[in-house]
């Protein structure tokens, strides 16, 4: 199979960066662009650049993935559009697969399955993350999006979390290393990658995104004067 060349289309600034530093280390899988909303997705398929698949969050401003995914298909008919979201109800999910999506993930997703995500729709085939599909089959069932968006965390308060695991979640949400958050935190490198593995484990997160999206449900927000150590 040659390489398949990638759009990503995300506004949220550190969860593009994750995503695009995830697809930078999978064999066979290119990033031809990276779109920060829907009207510049829209551009860039009129440009001719060469995207065999593109992976679109829903929730954009402006311009959203459900729309944004009809123009570029009316476009571009060849290209395979995966949405990828936080929580999906069944309508949100039937929109896009309506507008021509071959798939939605979860933004949680681990590297493994995005890459078999996009391989799978690159071969004409369709994929849906496991919480997804159970969705589209309880067509009888109202979907209760909270219900579903507790399903992706282990635990249901921040309140759980202990006080230096918020300030490493807070400074992950900061954009910093684990030596920037050791040298701010006054604790070893190690340290902090203990709470690292401990905040994914207790959220049910496999990734870095997972842990943003969880700060993010919960209205955890990165504050630099909560961490006098920046100011210097």
């Amino acid at each position: 199979m040659k390489g398949i060349n990638l759009m990503i289309v995300e506004d949220v600034r550190i969860i593009r960066d994750g995503l695009e530093s995830i697809f930078r280390t999978i064999p066979g899988i290119k990033i031809a662009a990276i779109a920060e909303d829907g009207e510049e997705a829209v551009y860039f398929a009129k440009k001719g650049i060469p995207i065999d698949v593109i992976l679109m969050d829903v929730e954009l401003p402006g311009i959203n993935g459900i729309e944004a995914t009809e123009r570029i298909l009316e476009l571009r008919p060849s290209i395979k559009v995966i949405g990828q979201s936080l929580v999906h109800s069944k309508a949100y999910v039937k929109k896009m697969v309506r507008a021509g999506a071959r798939g939605m993930i979860f933004k949680e997703s681990d590297q493994e399955e995005f890459a078999h995500a996009i391989r799978t729709v690159y071969e004409g085939n369709v994929y849906f993350a496991n919480k997804i599909s159970q969705i589209l089959l309880q067509d009888e069932l109202p979907i209760d999006a909270s219900a579903v968006r507790n399903s992706l965390t282990s635990i249901q308060s921040v309140d759980e979390l202990t006080r230096r695991e918020k300030e490493v979640l807070k400074l992950i949400l900061g954009e910093k290393t684990s030596v920037e958050i050791a040298e701010i935190l006054c604790i070893s490198r190690r340290t902090v990658e203990t709470h690292r593995r401990n905040l994914l484990g207790k959220v049910g997160a496999k990734s870095s995104i997972g842990l943003v999206m969880f700060a993010m449900r919960h209205k955890i927000v990165f504050d630099p004067d909560e961490f006098p150590r920046l100011k210097k």
